[in-house]
């Protein structure tokens, strides 16, 4: 109870108003409940906690909440309705035109949005806040109007999972050799010309962000912003945070900068409803179980070409499963008696009754975390976007099948559903993956309000913002150490060769000839500083002389750096600090009696467990002691040995102290004030020491709760990355580098 007071109480001193209701302003412009949902989930949460949230959105829920108002922006989504059908967009399942589609959208969507009524009553208010959440998806309006709020911290949000192009604003690397784009049909584990594509869709998709979002968006921004606002890339590159609806579990493991947060399910109700009692009556008659088919909210099965429905209800008439489809018309022509229809269905509570055995879908992100998380086997029939994403992971897993529309007759509709319903190992897979599912969806909400609250607290938390959003494209390639590198070794190579042509033909001259024997010098002996014999594969061992910088210590110490570096850029890797934070020593008589009566301060010395003080050169040692006898502070110094020659009065040492007891109930240094006399020390560390607490919370249960998820799992094979299985040159795509260079020097040779 005490320690929750003394933390309460340095909250309100550090953070004052941060500690208590915010303002917070969210924004989702897609027109698409399944872009809403999730979002207003934790923003439904915050408000529960006493933040007075403003949700600018085009599907409001229409009710009175406590602290919560919405910007109804309705009119947008039926004009949208009216306009738009995704199945008849041309070429939707290609990346790059999907792309293009929808900046094309987002534009039209920020006039007429901006130009509502209720949207113009809300931007004469010219209210402040403290944190703005804006979905990421190509509506540079929203951009601009963060601007004429004030610019407050911005956190960024998607209800699908986050693209390299929203990655890449992070910091996050975006290696296209084991990260599929989102809107192709590939797995991180990609074939040669797979790998070859998904970087040609990379390099496409940056560009036309940067010719596109950064160019002609630019004059859009304006148009929102008012007077004076920073480029559309600078806003873009300085966001706090970004949710991301949607995480390893049921995509791939990828490396992530800290402020991407990975969040799944958040839409997912725990209580069950009541089913419409047609619903109910139908699902609890079906002895053979039954077949739930929906294309989700944004594709409509009434408008699938004919000959499709066809073959759906001719394959539907030779099952004996009931089929509860999702069917947006009034009536189904020829609508087998086992086939029941409706305009609208509680999804999650239709997944949840025990009779469902299968789930045709779209392969939508939501409906993918529904099924998992109801464990119900499905069949896949993608349209856009990362719908083919979704469901070539759902094959991967071995939870369900793929069936694209263009290959959809009675034949293949019922080989489908037979396969998986029959085959036990789908439901099987389906079982273990949802298991592994559901521990990290029970998490998700508490975790995504725990960020935003944080982003609030630390003033829009700088400390999370990458330093390679500060770098060249070819800094961050390190293509400029490369260069130089390589003009060094070019160099060295040149100024060999020049020497040894001139040595060999000083050498070789007729008088040198009559007066030396050359002799080829053997290959390891006394004369060599080192020599490299191959151990194992991959490994060499050098045998150097004492003293050398070059030593075989040197190289393992570079070697440990390069493996942490590496290992903390995947996903999976738990950064647990400070678990040794235990309960207090208890503190000696005479080290207590010392620090108390130092009116003046003092000073902590300790090089840890391993430096050992007492090991310092002699005129080091004196050194310090001249600086200690100079100033007013009481020194206690951790010294190894018995005595420490030539000590002053204002000096105790000891060769063991309880560490943590004597910084004061910190973890460690981190969490102390700093040098003396320097009030700005003192308070960048007062604010980093609230940072880093919030951090260390519960780092022991982390480390606990990770060890245990392994066991669970069966080593949770699901956390490793496919970086591990790929060559180094595969990679570094140095292969698809080679292939496109001997293309074109193939081309240029023929022309």
């Amino acid at each position: 109870m005490r320690t929750t007071l003394l933390l309460a109480a340095a909250c309100l001193l550090a953070l004052g108003d941060r500690c208590l209701g915010a303002r917070i302003l969210a924004a989702v412009p897609t027109p698409s409940i399944s872009h809403q949902l999730p979002l207003r989930t934790v923003l439904l949460e915050l408000a529960r906690r006493g933040h007075q949230v403003t949700f600018i959105t085009t599907h409001p829920v229409h009710a009175t909440i406590a602290n919560y108002t919405e910007v109804d922006l309705s009119e947008s989504y039926r004009n949208f309705i009216e306009n738009f059908d995704l199945n008849e967009l041309p070429d939707a399942t290609s990346p790059v035109a999907f792309f293009q589609m929808l900046l094309d959208g987002a534009r039209y969507g920020c006039q007429f949005q901006f130009g509502l009524t209720l949207m113009k009553e809300f931007l004469k208010l010219e209210q402040k806040y403290d944190v703005f959440i804006i979905e990421k998806f190509g509506f540079t309006c929203y951009y601009g109007l963060a601007h004429k709020l004030g610019s407050p911290p911005l956190i960024g949000y998607t209800s699908l999972g986050a693209t390299s192009l929203i990655r890449k604003t992070f910091g996050s690397p975006i290696n296209p050799s084991y990260i599929p784009d989102y809107n192709l049909g590939y797995t991180d584990h990609m074939t040669f010309w797979q790998r070859l594509y998904n970087a040609y869709i990379l390099l496409r998709s940056l560009d036309i962000g940067q010719r596109v979002l950064y160019a002609r968006e630019e004059e859009e921004l304006r148009k929102y912003s008012g007077p004076n606002p920073p480029t559309l890339r600078e806003i873009d590159h300085n966001f706090s945070l970004m949710l991301v609806n949607n995480h390893f579990s049921v995509s791939y493991p990828v490396p992530n900068t800290p402020n991407i947060v990975e969040l799944t399910g958040l839409h997912i109700q725990k209580e069950r409803k009541p089913l419409p009692k047609d619903v109910g009556d139908f699902l609890d008659g079906a002895r053979d179980g039954v077949v739930y088919f929906s294309l989700g909210s944004n594709v409509r099965s009434t408008a699938m070409p004919p000959e499709r429905v066809r073959a759906f209800l001719d394959a539907f008439a030779g099952i004996p499963q009931r089929v509860l489809w999702k069917w947006e018309a009034d009536r189904l022509p020829g609508r087998p008696g086992n086939v029941m229809t409706a305009k609208w269905l509680p999804q999650q509570d239709v997944l949840a009754h025990p009779n469902v055995r299968l789930f045709i879908t779209q392969g939508g992100l939501q409906s993918w975390n529904e099924a998992a998380y109801f464990s119900v086997p499905v069949i896949g029939i993608p349209f856009l976007g990362d719908q083919i994403y979704n469901v070539e992971k759902m094959v991967g897993l071995g939870v369900g099948r793929r069936l694209d529309l263009e290959d959809v007759t009675k034949d293949s509709v019922m080989e489908a559903i037979q396969t998986v319903l029959e085959d036990k190992s789908y439901q099987e897979n389906m079982k273990r993956f949802s298991a592994i599912y559901r521990e990290h969806q029970s998490t998700s909400l508490e975790r995504a309000v725990w960020w935003v609250e944080y982003v609030i607290r630390h003033q829009g938390a700088p400390h999370l913002r990458s330093a390679a959003l500060d770098l060249h494209w070819w800094q961050l390639l390190l293509l400029d150490v490369i260069a130089f590198i390589l003009a060094v070794g070019a160099t060295v190579a040149l100024v060999l060769y020049k020497l040894s042509r001139w040595l060999f033909s000083w050498l070789t001259r007729p008088s040198k000839l009559k007066k030396h024997r050359i002799t080829a010098p053997i290959p390891y002996g006394p004369g060599y500083d080192i020599y490299f014999s191959k151990l194992s594969e991959g490994s060499v061992h050098g045998s150097m002389p004492t003293g050398s910088p070059y030593n075989s210590a040197y190289f393992q110490k570079l070697y440990i750096i390069l493996l942490i570096w590496l290992l903390c850029t995947t996903s999976h890797i738990c950064k647990v600090q400070s678990t040794y934070t235990f309960k207090l020593f208890k503190m000696n008589r005479d080290v207590r009696d010392f620090l108390d009566s130092a009116r003046d301060g003092v000073v902590y010395f300790s090089l840890g467990s391993n430096v050992q003080s007492s090991a310092m050169p002699p005129e080091t040692v004196r050194a310090f002691l001249d600086a200690f006898a100079g100033i007013p502070q009481r020194v206690l110094w951790k010294w190894e040995a018995d005595g420490l020659p030539g000590q002053l009065g204002n000096v105790m040492t000891a060769k063991w102290l309880p560490q943590q007891d004597v910084l004061g109930e910190c973890a460690d240094a981190v969490r102390c004030n700093g040098p003396l006399g320097c009030r700005a020390y003192q308070e960048n560390m007062k604010r980093f020491s609230v940072v880093y607490r919030e951090h260390q919370g519960t780092p022991l249960q982390r480390a606990v709760w990770w060890v245990e998820y392994v066991i669970r799992h069966q080593g949770a094979p699901h956390l490793r990355s496919a970086a591990l299985d790929l060559h180094w040159w595969q990679l570094l795509l140095l292969d698809v580098i080679a292939f496109i260079l001997a293309v074109a020097a193939v081309a240029a040779f023929v022309l």
